[in-house]
């Protein structure tokens, strides 16, 4: 991915996500990197482990509107590698 600007991982902190980003970080042009993310244990150990000035790291939820449209705001690339709980379950994953 050359040029890449501004890209977003929205569930960054999980294992497709954390490969995925750092892989973005080391072999392409990626301006910045946004990553999106719900866990604050896992964001804290993927950011010592990227240790990039580039990324940044934006705590939300893909079912919150506002959440999203403030990550994406001026980002070329957008990836999801997150899970989505809906229902019951997701009352007791928050």
């Amino acid at each position: 991915m050359s040029d890449a600007g501004v890209v977003l991982i929205a569930g960054g902190t999980g294992s497709l996500g954390s490969t995925f980003a750092r892989r973005l970080l080391t072999g392409s042009d990626v301006v910045a990197l946004r990553i999106l993310f719900r866990d604050e244990s896992e964001q804290d150990d993927l950011r010592r482990h990227l240790a990039d000035s580039r990324s940044r790291f934006t705590f939300g939820d893909l079912l919150d509107l506002w959440n999203v449209y403030d990550a994406s705001r001026g980002v070329y690339y957008a990836f999801r590698s997150s899970a989505v709980e809906q229902g019951p379950s997701r009352e007791f994953l928050s």
